[in-house]
């Protein structure tokens, strides 16, 4: 049985995916695999933190990744990566 995610582990979902493209609110909780509810309060937690910004068009937003948001996923991805390794190492 699969263990839920952790609130970290979604934001980091959220910003792997507007890293690649600029996506709307229904393509990141296809990507993400979140109902819309979560996916809205996770967008606006990192869009507050400066993880991610927002682009007005007429019709709808897309969100991209800041900086700040790709600083804070590659230090998450290496400390997922540490963990593992010593998981692994110890089991």
């Amino acid at each position: 049985m699969r263990s839920r995610r952790t609130r970290l582990d979604i934001e980091a979902a959220i910003l792997s995916a507007v890293a690649s493209d600029n996506l709307t609110m229904n393509k990141i909780i296809f990507h993400v695999n979140l109902n819309r509810k979560r996916a809205k309060e996770s967008v606006q937690n990192l869009f507050h933190s400066g993880f991610l910004q927002v682009h007005n068009h007429s019709r709808f937003d897309t969100y991209s990744i800041t900086q700040k948001g790709i600083d804070w996923l590659d230090r998450y991805k290496l400390l997922v990566r540490e963990v593992r390794s010593r998981t692994n190492h110890t089991g």
